[in-house]
């Protein structure tokens, strides 16, 4: 089994007024990751208890 984790810097920058309200990430263009989450998978798994 193959896995890629990928750890995005900026996620929680503030919008810009001039970007239409926008942060840098959803201003950007960002193909290779998109196609990335498209075809990916998402899992999540807790070790705590309930």
């Amino acid at each position: 089994m193959r896995s890629l984790l990928v750890l995005i810097d900026g996620l929680g920058d503030d919008p810009i007024d001039a970007w239409g309200g926008k942060t840098p990430f959803e201003y950007a263009e960002h193909p290779v990751m998109d196609a990335l989450a498209t075809t990916g998978g998402l899992g999540h798994c807790s070790i705590c208890e309930q």
